[in-house]
């Protein structure tokens, strides 16, 4: 019978996951014993060579047993590197079956030996009432043992905030897997392909909402700080200062520095009548109302500068006259003096 389509795949998965003779790590070599050889055999020739009989004999035993000794050695190496290459691997047959028990745990289950793909779909994933729909998990086996994969939305209704988020933990068709990423590994690095798409499936169901992307509360848009209404991510307004959320009504923007602000952190110029910022916005050294940079003249307002305009303008006698006055008002209320000792004091 000939293979069938699905174990025609297998045997592909299996081959990417088999590592080649040249990829096998090389492991260290029995150096030690090898160098003992080589020196009872020198002793041993040098023996021989001067007739030292009994001396050659008992060199020819420890060479015999030395060289058993590297020879046990290459032997438990070549061993070793034959067994480390498909140690923990599935079979070609397992990863058949796994591929099979697939059509009983997901909806659809696909593959493509042209894109190197195999691919399954999951159920509609409903979190906290948020619907996201199903999601087709995309393995590329051309890059096994090493972890690559996509998780697509068939059906997406990403987040208001951001388009690219389709899943609290799926952005850009990418999963954050948490914690679960060494046992993804390790299902891959063993050819053990139902488990990779069943602990993904199981990520895709989980919601931790202490790392998303984008949290389920906020999935169909976020809060305006000022009103509370809904601002979608092409409506929304962000305080340069506070960084709050703000929504298209209850933005404030302040024409000196071209940005935008909340209600608290803007005031009202007495000039203009425009919002200015906080950093912005200055006070006239005269009058100290709040204005915004473009309604003062060298720190004075409009106001104050007509009143120090009208001011400058009388003629000399009559701010003269009207400082003396001043000062002798203020001297009446001030000044007295004492007549004499024992003697009750008056103005002077």
């Amino acid at each position: 019978m000939a293979p069938t389509p699905a174990y025609r795949i297998a045997l592909v998965i299996h081959e990417h996951l088999t590592p080649q003779p040249s990829t096998i790590q090389c492991q260290e070599l029995p150096d030690a014993a090898w160098s003992k050889c080589q020196s009872l055999r020198r002793q041993l020739h040098l023996a021989h060579s001067r007739e030292w009989r009994l001396a050659a004999r008992r060199l020819d035993r420890d060479y015999r047993s030395q060289l058993q000794a590297f020879a046990d050695q290459m032997a438990r190496l070549t061993s070793g590197l034959a067994h480390g290459a498909t140690a923990g691997i599935a079979t070609a047959r397992g990863v058949y079956e796994d591929i099979l028990s697939l059509h009983a745990e997901f909806d659809d289950v696909a593959w493509s030996k042209l894109q190197g793909t195999l691919c399954v779909t999951t159920e509609d994933i409903v979190l906290e009432g948020v619907a996201l729909g199903r999601f087709q998990i995309q393995l590329d086996w051309r890059e096994l043992p090493a972890t690559c994969f996509r998780v697509i939305a068939l059906d997406p209704n990403p987040a208001a905030s951001n388009e690219d988020v389709t899943h609290p933990h799926v952005e850009h068709d990418s999963l954050c897997v948490g914690d679960a990423r060494l046992p993804i590994q390790r299902a891959l690095e063993q050819g053990r392909i139902a488990d990779f798409f069943q602990i993904i499936n199981s990520v895709l169901l989980t919601y931790n909402s202490g790392s998303p992307y984008v949290s389920l509360a906020d999935w169909n848009g976020v809060s305006c700080s000022d009103c509370g209404d809904s601002v979608d991510s092409d409506g929304r307004y962000t305080c340069e200062k506070c960084e709050h959320c703000l929504c298209e009504s209850c933005y404030r923007y302040c024409e000196a520095c071209s940005c935008y602000f909340c209600c608290e952190c803007v005031a009202r110029c007495e000039g203009c009548e425009e919002d200015v910022c906080h950093c912005c916005q200055q006070s006239c050294k005269s009058c100290r109302d709040t204005f915004c940079p473009g309604c003062l003249e060298e720190n004075l307002c409009d106001n104050c500068q007509q009143e120090s305009t009208e001011a400058a303008a009388l003629p000399a006698s009559e701010r003269t006259a009207g400082d003396s006055v001043g000062a002798r008002a203020t001297n009446a209320d001030i000044a007295i003096h004492a007549d004499r000792l024992g003697k009750v004091a008056v103005p002077a």
